[in-house]
């Protein structure tokens, strides 16, 4: 009876986990939908150890409850969407003419 009862804590415990997971997946592109690689996935401000590869794909799966996805890439900057639970989310850099890194100048207000 014991065993019984611990096979289904187990089962239970599973089955609660495995529903609170969550995956999501997409392509990150600039303005020419040429792909992104390296581009950091952010859940809620923190970074979820996810990257895009070379052809701008992605994959994370994620336990807790997310608002927010954000993406930052060091040559395009920062993007942000609301998450409402989707499956899949493309995020798209738009071409600027001025480089990230002559956007701002640091010191100044």
């Amino acid at each position: 009876m014991k065993i019984l009862k611990r096979l289904l804590s187990v089962i239970i415990l599973f089955t609660s986990f495995a529903h609170s997971q969550q995956k999501l997946s997409g392509k990150v592109i600039n303005g020419k939908n040429k792909p992104i690689a390296n581009v950091e996935i952010y859940l809620d401000s923190i970074y979820s150890g996810g990257k895009t590869d070379r052809k701008g794909n992605f994959e994370i799966i994620f336990f807790q409850k997310v608002t927010t996805i954000n993406i930052y890439s060091n040559v395009y900057g920062l993007l942000s969407n609301k998450f409402n639970n989707e499956k899949i989310m493309n995020f798209m850099f738009l071409n600027s003419e001025i480089p990230l890194e002559n956007r701002t100048q640091k010191g100044e207000f």
